[in-house]
């Protein structure tokens, strides 16, 4: 002992510095591994280390390199024996952490215990329907839009594994569904050709639950393009009924008549102060 001690108090003399013990040295593996919330007891069966070793303590110590641990030769193992490598219970199942380095994202539990195992991953996105989920991906179980209280179209999953029934539709009850849709069935939410703007005929719902107006009549003299200025028509080809620039509010220029049968008056033109014209009809 006491040469032990004289060599102690020459290294210091000489080096000016304490020699590390074989404590410090164990002491200091604890850093060398990635989320290592328990200290030296992931090693040793007693929390303050020395001791027994744990099964993980064990492949630990058989595996170090010049005294320190070789994260890199037991990532992989499963030393607890939880179905779950060192690697995924300390947040790095690709072994690529190395000392220095943040620690990984979790989810983390003891390697050294076979009762703590990680989190199980969120199974959304794996394509079955599990527990808590009402779809994944393309599969919706037993799940229509039918069962959710509507006639046809299509269901879509959401990314939380949700179902999203905004494709979905009742049209096909017989009961028009307000803006979704114009009609349903002999349903024609009260409207006629007439309210459509035409002049007479027979309104009906297309299968689409919108209106179908081929039965419809128009006025067989308000025809755009056929030269002659007709109801609706504010002018037809050369036909201008008479109107001017001048009529319309401009000081002068030429109006003419556009396909649509509007006025066209990008020819008209504005006197200083004039508001621009009316654009207004006969």
């Amino acid at each position: 002992m006491k040469t032990q001690t004289l060599a102690l108090a020459l290294t210091v003399a000489l080096t000016g510095a304490l020699v590390p013990t074989n404590a410090d040295a164990r002491s200091n593996r604890v850093t060398q591994l990635p989320n290592n919330q328990w200290s030296c007891g992931v090693c040793h069966v007693s929390p303050r280390g020395a001791g027994p070793r744990t099964a993980f303590g064990e492949d630990v110590n058989r595996t170090l390199s010049q005294g320190n641990v070789d994260w890199s030769a037991i990532y992989n193992l499963d030393s607890d024996g939880d179905g779950f490598t060192n690697g995924e219970e300390l947040g790095d199942p690709d072994g690529v952490w190395r000392r220095g380095d943040p620690n990984p994202p979790g989810p983390v539990s003891n390697p050294a215990d076979p009762n703590d195992m990680p989190a199980p991953p969120n199974p959304c996105g794996n394509g079955v329907v599990d527990d808590g989920e009402e779809c994944d991906g393309d599969n919706f179980g037993d799940a229509t839009c039918a069962t959710e209280g509507f006639t046809t179209g299509d269901l879509e999953c959401n990314d939380d594994c949700t179902i999203d029934a905004g494709e979905c539709t009742t049209c096909g009850d017989g009961d028009a569904q307000g803006s979704d849709e114009d009609c349903d069935g002999d349903d024609l939410d009260g409207e006629t050709c007439a309210d459509l703007g035409f002049v007479g005929g027979d309104l009906a719902c297309a299968n689409d639950c919108t209106f179908d107006v081929n039965n419809c009549e128009e006025d067989p003299d308000n025809v755009c393009g056929d030269g002659n200025k007709a109801n609706e028509e504010q002018c037809d080809g050369e036909d201008l009924a008479g109107a001017t620039c001048e009529s319309l509010g401009f000081s002068g220029g030429t109006v003419a008549c556009a396909d649509d049968c509007e006025f066209d008056v990008t020819g008209c033109e504005d006197e200083p102060g004039n508001n621009g014209g009316n654009n207004g009809g006969n």
